[in-house]
């Protein structure tokens, strides 16, 4: 696994993710989850909402990084493999969310709607988080490790 583009394209996935789902559910679905939460009498907090969807989204695209680098191996590079790992990710994240729609705490086409959006606003991130992503280094970055490592070895050789 390339550990450090793991992180770059994972983190780029993750703010593809929050940028997209901020637009869905921030500005398009946004009145609609205001008089969902005005029905349950509540008040989401302006600041920590928006704070843990972020770090959340982050996380997200990490994680999903994360499992297309240690699938890589097995099911091969490329956009089939980015989109069955995204799949699985946004299952095991809505799953918790979908549960709303059994016991009614939000409107079932609400949540149809905002969880299609985001299905499409995830696969898009993952498309994207694929490309970014090399199982080995560029050359470039290939030279800066081995130049990084040769001076390190020099050190220790002129050290003994």
């Amino acid at each position: 696994m390339n550990t450090k583009r793991a992180i770059w394209s994972g983190l780029v996935t993750g703010l593809i993710i929050v940028l997209l789902d901020g637009v869905v559910n921030g500005v398009i679905l946004a009145s609609t989850f205001d008089d969902a939460y005005q029905t349950l009498g509540l008040t989401p907090d302006p600041v920590a909402v928006p704070v843990f969807w972020f770090v959340g989204g982050l996380l997200i695209g990490l994680a999903f990084t994360w499992l297309y680098a240690l699938a890589v191996p097995r099911l091969g590079p490329g956009a089939r493999a980015g989109t069955f790992i995204m799949l699985v990710v946004y299952v095991l994240v809505h799953l918790p969310i979908w549960s709303h729609a059994v016991d009614r705490v939000f409107p079932l086409g609400l949540l149809v709607v905002a969880s299609g959006l985001e299905l499409i606003n995830w696969l898009v991130a993952a498309w994207l988080g694929v490309r970014l992503y090399r199982e080995t280094p560029r050359a470039d970055e290939r030279d800066a490790d081995d130049a990084h490592v040769g001076s390190r070895v020099a050190v220790e050789r002129s050290s003994n």
